[in-house]
């Protein structure tokens, strides 16, 4: 029997994030969703998705919206302050602690969304030392988009980064949901943090140029899955993906292509990897495996 609940957590500087909890009883995975979105990519108020199929499966799932998004207060508004520095240095392990206190001693298996990968891997190359980390998996995550194509020059030159830059200068911050690019808006810092890694042949932190990918290829990670789309044209590129795989340098990553002729019942794209109901059926089981034995 799974059961749901949800939390704050304190992230200090007057923000809570919520936690949202389907506790099947066994090992704790945590799921970090993307940018301009929340942590509804992993569940819904059904009570289907990502989340609650581990949880029926016997996990312990911690899914949080990050600061600002979803249930997390307050909202993100001018003068909202948050970067991926906060995120990565505090907010992760704010998360992690937390979940070590209800599960200690436990390997903390980790799942994420799109942009949401490279945050767990940036973690990984620079604050995660010392911690158990079970197996990850990653839905459609890629860190720079190296594809080119019109729709790419629209939906990202133009969209993404002109209209974004000039929409956060007059707001103070991305207004995501009423430019239609998302579910949720974005942080000023944020934005512009995400904007630079997607563009830079490079992953290196802007302020003190610390490299995440050098740091990657010298550690030992976990077993790492990576599910891309077939028709994910632009946000999760299949080329995009296995380029963010390959900078991870792990030598126990493992890629899937979620495509009609690899036998799956549909070509999936950036977002119905995880919220399709064939879902269930096609990858998730897939996913389960991974983190329970680490390879597929």
């Amino acid at each position: 029997m799974v059961k749901r609940t949800a939390f704050d957590i304190d992230l200090g500087a007057g923000m809570h994030s919520r936690m949202h909890r389907f506790d099947g009883g066994g090992d704790p995975v945590l799921l970090i969703h993307g940018s301009i979105e929340d942590s509804r990519i992993f569940h819904s108020k059904s009570g289907k998705g990502f989340g609650p199929f581990l949880a029926e499966a016997g996990y312990d799932v911690f899914a949080p919206d990050l600061a600002g998004k979803g249930g997390s207060r307050p909202k993100i508004k001018r003068g909202f302050a948050h970067s991926q520095a906060d995120f990565l240095e505090r907010d992760m392990n704010i998360y992690a602690d937390a979940i070590a206190k209800l599960h200690p001693g436990k390997a903390l298996r980790l799942g994420a969304h799109s942009w949401g990968g490279v945050l767990l891997l940036a973690w990984m190359a620079r604050y995660a030392g010392g911690r158990a980390l079970g197996p990850g998996v990653f839905f459609a995550s890629k860190r720079r988009i190296g594809v080119m194509s019109l729709r790419r020059l629209f939906m990202v030159d133009v969209v993404w980064t002109l209209g974004g830059l000039g929409a956060t200068a007059l707001k103070g911050y991305l207004p995501a949901k009423k430019m239609g690019m998302g579910s949720e808006n974005e942080p000023a810092d944020f934005y512009k943090e995400v904007n630079r890694w997607v563009y830079s042949p490079q992953w290196k932190d802007p302020v003190d140029g610390f490299d995440y990918a050098a740091a990657l290829r010298k550690m030992e990670l976990p077993p790492l899955l990576f599910f891309a789309g077939k028709a994910d044209k632009v946000l999760g590129h299949p080329k995009d993906v296995k380029r963010l795989m390959k900078e991870s340098g792990s030598n126990k990553a493992s890629y899937v292509l979620l495509s009609k002729e690899n036998g799956f019942q549909r070509d999936y794209g950036h977002i119905d990897l995880l919220t399709a109901p064939q879902c269930r059926e096609d990858h998730f089981g897939t996913a389960l495996k991974f983190l329970k034995e680490g390879a597929i």
